[in-house]
């Protein structure tokens, strides 16, 4: 974003020289990668593929930047990697998600919880 951001701050002092300092810019960011914060944790992408095996689907993992509200959250300190939840066709009028995919995310977030939580109490025990 960087080199974006540096294009538009010279197109705007460009166009002031020419137009006698009209256009002001004011850059402000808003919506950033998520990999950042998940990337500090890596047993959290190793234990969320653990769970999704655990509900026997098949992980399939592709590198998105995220939705707004993972990104948020975990920038917020809570780290939120995208899991989907069966959805199709996103943005489009023919966007649609099945109910069977809907109860399979719902098993690979139980395998999740199970998982931190079980982890959470043998922690403890060993405290």
């Amino acid at each position: 974003m960087k080199k974006e951001k540096n294009i538009l701050q010279s197109i705007v002092e460009k166009l002031n020289q020419k137009y006698n300092n009209c256009i002001n810019l004011d850059i402000k960011d808003s919506y950033y990668n998520m990999l950042e914060v998940i990337e500090k944790d890596p047993t959290l992408i190793s234990k969320t593929i653990r769970a999704i095996k655990e509900v026997h689907v098949e992980p399939f993992i592709l590198p998105i930047r995220g939705g707004t509200d993972g990104c948020q959250i975990s920038y917020d300190g809570i780290p939120c990697p995208n899991l989907g939840a069966g959805g199709h066709n996103f943005h489009s009028v023919y966007e649609y998600v099945c109910l069977e995919d809907m109860i399979k995310i719902s098993e690979i977030l139980i395998s999740i919880v199970r998982g931190f939580s079980l982890e959470n109490k043998h922690k403890k025990i060993k405290n």
